[in-house]
């Protein structure tokens, strides 16, 4: 479960349907009138996504040296299914990975990633079992008996 705080201390959890239906209300049916607002929200784009790492970036103290461009997102999305949650996983990956690249350099190189840290950031991202997982369960073909 999703959620943001809001202002008054209280949670607006982002839930997907069917698990709203299936696992948060079917534990206690007098749930399903406690909440009587539901709201669809769209998926993010590429673009959006950049926007969020990029923001994270900087919120870090960190700078990027090179412009990460749109069509890199984009051809990464099946993989990015928690939008923000994994932009900060992915940001933690490449501060790894630009750690590993600028270990003995000078101070000036750090905290500054180009598009390499990122890439390596990524291929870590991959390393988790459950990331990988995540295309792969769009392809029927997976599903098939050959």
């Amino acid at each position: 479960m999703q959620s943001a705080i809001l202002h008054d201390s209280k949670e607006l959890p982002k839930i997907n349907e069917e698990d709203l239906k299936n696992c948060f209300f079917a534990y206690n049916q007098g749930l399903n009138s406690r909440f009587p607002w539901r709201f669809k929200t769209d998926d993010y784009k590429a673009g959006e996504l950049n926007e969020i790492f990029q923001k994270k970036i900087k919120d870090a103290g960190w700078s990027i040296k090179e412009k990460v461009p749109n069509s890199w997102f984009e051809s990464k999305m099946d993989y990015f299914t928690y939008y923000g949650r994994d932009m900060e996983t992915l940001l933690s990956k490449t501060k790894i990975a630009h750690g590993r690249r600028v270990f003995c350099k000078s101070k000036e190189e750090k905290t500054k990633l180009i598009m390499k840290d990122i890439q390596k950031g990524y291929e870590m991202f991959l390393d988790n079992n459950d990331v990988k997982e995540r295309q792969g369960g769009k392809n029927p073909i997976n599903h098939m008996y050959i």
